[in-house]
Order: structure tokens, then C-alpha cells, then sequence
């Protein structure tokens, strides 16, 4: 079945290269931020991959429409596969590349506010196990205040071993000794009181910095970026400075102490009173221990690297605008122009197959009548000599004359038999 003659149609011729041309003017906007730059050589490397880009997309569309669709259309299935194959990898190249240049440094400032998020959520947990542990002083001042007056009343009236009246014994010199160990942690945690603050004042004071340069607009992102990463590199330095001004390795390794109590030799009574009243203290340091790891364990989170075009198709539906644009021109536009195209030349081959189907048969040709014969030419009478040999010399004709007069004869007979009847 042949195809119609015209067979695209006509916007084709003008469709095709204005979508390329577009296309390309989006690449070369977009590629200088991709390949980080802006100077002569940047822009030059962007034109010419524009360019490139452009003259493929068009020889790809334009074979694809003009000559894989009628293929396709003739029941092709390479061709079909070939063109849509086709289109699709040189639109999705596009796309992507396209997408990701418009969208690039708007990713960067998405990443920035994101990781100060980070940064405020890391800090402000730093601030809850600063206060916690601060909550760690108070319960060991109410340890040392508690141990202190067991002690002295066990010096009184043996309050607590309830075997003498009073002195400095065994379970005197135990308590006093307790009393002491809480008194020095005490005093380690009342000193790291200030570093603290000043850690946390230098953090809140980084934090804010961090906010105010990421919100300076007039900048460009990439400028910002390394003065972001300075801020972050010093909000990690007094991080650390926190941690180790946090007594947590101290009040655990306190804890642990208090937890394994004290023994009187040869005072098993004396002995369980003492473990009572040491393991109620450490169910009292463990949970203040417990409450400064659950929000001081976590590292502060790493810089983001710069964004690259991954990076761009992660906050694809914050830009789906944007997105959906370049779809439309790289890959929506080409493909929808290859299947109307596909789709119209076989509507054409299907209305001429269904005409050639519902037309009739066409008739039996007449039988030609045979040729009519010529009829049988009378045969001719040639002139007898005696004719000629009767007619007397001298009558006025001569040889040749006769000879003549024959000839005439013979072709006039000859002119008539040729007639038909």
C-alpha cells in the first residue's frame, strides 16, 4: 500500500527547528553553571556544547519524524523502536542538563539552609546536655550535702552503723571518704560550668553568623558558600570545646564508683547500710548520665559537598515548574509531534485499504470481434502478347509506348484490388 504523497505536516518544516532552537538557548543559559564559570573560555565551551546539542537534536527529530514515522507507519517495528529510542535519549540528555543549570545555584542555597537546620537542631541539643549537666552539679551538691550529714550524724549518735554512740569509725572514715569523693567531682563540675557557657555563647554567636551570611542575597551563592564553610568549621571547633568541658566521662566514672559501694570489714550490717544509701545515689547519677549521652552523642552534622546535577533531581518538586517546562520542550514536544504524525499516516492507509476494500470488482472485459477477413483478390488477367503482337507496326505507338500503356494497366488494377470491400 503506498503512502499518501504529503505525508508530514506542514508545521513540521518549522516546528521542529523552533523547538531546537529554543532548546539550545536553554542549554547555553544553563551550562555556565554547571561548568562553574563565567569568563570568556566558560562561555565559549557552553556555545559550542549548545550547539552540538542543537544540531543533533534537529537531525535526530527531523529523522525520526520524517522518515522514522513513515516507516513505522508501513509496519516497521525497528523503526519505531529506533526513533522513539531516539528521541528519548537525546530529550532526557537535554532535560537533564537543561533542569539542572537553571536550577543549580538555587540547589546550593537549598542545601545551605537545610545543613543550618542541621546546625541549629545539633546545637540546640548541645544546649540541652550543657543543662543537663549543670542539672548533674545540683544532684552532686544534694550527694556531697547528703553523705555530710550521715556522716556527721553517724559521729554523734552512729546513726547509721547503730552499734556505738558515735565517733569517727570504720563507717565514719567510709562516709567522710564518700563525702570527699563527691565534693572533688562537684567542684570539677562547678569549674566546667564556665567553659561551658562561653562554649555554648561562642556557638549561638557562630549559628547566628551562619544565618546572616546565607541570607545575603546580593552575594553569589558559591562566594557564600566558603564563608558558610568557615562558620561551620568553627562551630565544630567549639563543639568540641563543649564536649570536653561536658563531665560526662566523670560523673560516669562516678557513678560506677558509688554503684560498686563500700565494704566494712567484719561489719556485714554496716556494710548493707552503706550500699543502701550508695546505690540510691546511683540510680541518681545514672540517670543524669543517661539524660546527658541521649542528646551529647551525636556528632555535628558534615558540610555538604557542592551540589551537582543529582544533587538537582532530589529538589525536583521544589522546582517542578522549572522541571516541567524542560520536559515539555526536550521531551513532550518531540515525542507528541513523532506519534500524531504516526498515528495520521496510518489513519491515511487505513481509509484507502477500506476504499480499495468496499469498491466492486471490476467488470469482465468484452470479447474483441475477430478481424474481418479481406476477401480473395480477384486474380488478375494479365494482357495476352496477342494483344500487343495484333497490333500493326506503324499504327502510331512504338515499343516503349506499349510498354507504357502495360504498366498503366497493371497498377490500376493492383490499386483496386487493395480496396476493401
Amino acid at each position: 500500500m503506498q503512502l499518501p504523497r504529503k505525508r508530514i505536516p506542514p508545521f513540521t518544516e518549522w516546528a521542529i527547528p523552533v523547538c531546537v532552537v529554543f532548546s539550545a538557548t536553554l542549554l547555553f543559559l544553563a551550562l555556565p553553571n554547571i561548568i562553574s564559570g563565567h569568563d570568556l573560555w566558560s562561555n565559549a565551551k557552553a556555545l559550542v556544547l549548545s550547539l552540538s546539542a542543537g544540531v543533533v537534536a534537529y537531525a535526530v527529530n527531523r529523522l525520526a519524524i520524517e522518515h522514522g514515522a513513515p516507516q513505522a507507519a508501513k509496519g516497521y517495528l525497528g523503526a519505531a523502536i529506533v526513533s522513539i529510542v531516539s528521541m528519548l535519549a537525546v530529550g532526557a540528555g537535554l532535560f537533564t542538563a537543561t533542569y539542572a543549570g537553571l536550577v543549580l545555584k538555587d540547589v546550593a542555597v537549598l542545601q545551605m539552609q537545610r545543613h543550618g537546620a542541621e546546625l541549629a537542631t545539633f546545637i540546640g541539643d548541645r544546649t540541652q546536655s550543657a543543662a543537663e549537666a549543670g542539672r548533674a552539679a545540683s544532684a552532686l551538691r544534694s550527694i556531697v550535702d547528703d553523705l555530710s550529714a550521715k556522716r556527721d550524724c553517724e559521729q554523734q549518735s552512729s546513726c547509721v552503723s547503730g552499734r556505738a554512740s558515735g565517733g569517727q569509725g570504720p563507717v565514719w572514715r567510709a562516709l567522710d571518704a564518700l563525702a570527699g569523693r563527691a565534693q572533688t567531682v562537684g567542684d570539677q563540675l562547678t569549674a566546667g560550668e564556665a567553659a561551658r557557657a562561653s562554649a555554648l555563647a561562642a556557638l549561638d554567636a557562630a549559628l547566628a553568623d551562619y544565618q546572616h551570611i546565607l541570607a545575603d542575597d546580593g552575594e553569589d551563592i558559591w562566594a557564600r558558600r566558603g564563608e558558610l564553610q568557615l562558620v561551620d568549621a568553627r562551630i565544630r571547633q567549639q563543639a568540641a570545646q563543649l564536649s570536653e568541658a561536658m563531665p560526662l566521662a566523670l560523673i560516669s566514672a562516678y557513678a560506677e564508683e558509688v554503684k560498686a559501694g563500700v565494704t566494712v570489714a567484719d561489719r556485714p550490717e554496716a556494710t548493707t547500710a552503706l550500699a543502701a544509701i550508695t546505690q540510691k545515689q546511683a540510680q541518681v547519677l545514672e540517670t543524669v548520665v543517661g539524660s546527658i549521652t541521649a542528646t551529647a552523642g551525636e556528632p555535628p552534622p558534615a558540610f555538604p559537598p557542592r551540589p551537582g546535577v543529582g544533587d538537582t533531581l532530589g529538589f525536583i518538586g521544589h522546582f517542578i515548574p522549572v522541571a516541567a517546562i524542560a520536559a515539555v520542550v526536550e521531551i513532550v514536544f518531540p515525542s507528541t509531534l513523532w506519534l500524531f504524525t504516526y498515528w495520521g499516516l496510518r489513519w491515511d492507509i487505513y481509509r484507502r485499504e477500506a476504499v480499495i476494500a468496499a469498491a466492486p470488482p471490476p467488470a469482465a472485459e468484452p470479447r474483441r470481434a475477430a478481424p474481418k477477413l479481406r476477401a480473395a483478390v480477384p486474380a488478375i488477367e494479365q494482357p495476352r502478347p496477342r494483344l500487343i503482337a495484333q497490333r500493326k507496326p506503324g499504327d502510331g505507338d512504338d515499343g516503349a509506348s506499349l510498354v507504357a500503356a502495360g504498366r498503366g494497366r497493371l497498377a490500376t488494377v493492383r490499386r483496386k484490388a487493395r480496396r476493401p470491400d
